[in-house]
């Protein structure tokens, strides 16, 4: 029944954002990089902390999101009962941009913290990518 009036799904969370005015580049902690499979010298962007921020490195928020959006085929899958994790990956094979994929753009584009994503971003979605690297 859901199937049949479903459109879609949004998720989202609220992440710091980077001090405009004491932004700068960084790579990402080892123990980040490792998590996300991150190059060790990647650019990154954090603040240092500044007055205009409190000593904090981060001011104000913004989203990471994630739309799922279901078509015909993924409707049918939906009343077929097919499991969650294959009509993520089927979704995904058709263009559906993840939490995580948000967050790493937003990320490498100096926007957020790298450490904004792994506090944002649901372990399960970071444990779940092909790749993944679970904590030791």
């Amino acid at each position: 029944m859901i199937a049949s009036c479903l459109l879609g799904a949004l998720s989202q969370r609220l992440v710091r954002r980077v001090c405009r005015h004491c932004r700068e580049e960084a790579p990402p902690a080892p123990e980040e990089a490792r998590r996300l499979g991150l190059a060790p010298d990647e650019p990154f962007a954090r603040g240092r902390g500044c007055e205009a921020c409190g000593g904090r490195g981060t001011k104000g928020r913004t989203g990471i999101y994630e739309l799922f959006v279901l078509d015909s085929e993924l409707a049918d899958r939906v009343a077929e009962d097919s499991p969650v994790h294959e009509l993520r990956e089927r979704a995904m094979e058709k263009g559906m941009r993840t939490l995580l994929d948000d967050a790493l753009d937003k990320a490498r584009a100096g926007t957020i913290p790298v450490s904004e994503v792994l506090r944002a971003v649901p372990y399960r979605m970071l444990e779940d990518r092909p790749g993944s690297l679970a904590p030791a």
